[in-house]
């Protein structure tokens, strides 16, 4: 038996550790807004896709004590949108070349080998 409470989430299916480690790493909380929570579960759900399984197909709907509806075509791109740039800001920051190890990698490579 398993209890959740302490983490105040939990997800499921073939994707489920992949889903709960990105909701751990984006430190979700309980606490956090219902926008930052709708955007950590799609990341969560686009992380897990790597996943044998877990299909790409996405749909999400909110359900409150008003009622539930689901997330728009318009408003999941937005989201994808947001995902994407997240993927790519590391991997394209500009600091990145700052870090220059270009340089060290070229007097490696002169580096005659005994």
């Amino acid at each position: 038996m398993a209890d959740f409470r302490v983490m105040n989430f939990h997800a499921i299916g073939s994707g489920n550790s992949q889903a709960a480690n990105t909701l751990l790493f984006q430190k979700h909380d309980k606490a956090n807004d219902i926008l930052s929570t709708l955007y950590n579960v799609y990341k969560a759900k686009r992380n897990a896709e790597v996943l044998e399984g877990v299909g790409v197909e996405t749909e999400l709907l909110l359900l409150s004590k008003y009622g539930c509806f689901k997330i728009n075509e318009t408003q999941m791109k937005i989201l994808d949108n947001i995902y994407k740039t997240e993927l790519e800001f590391g991997k394209r920051h500009k600091d990145l070349e700052s870090i220059n190890i270009r340089n060290e990698l070229n007097k490696l490579k002169n580096v005659p080998e005994d």
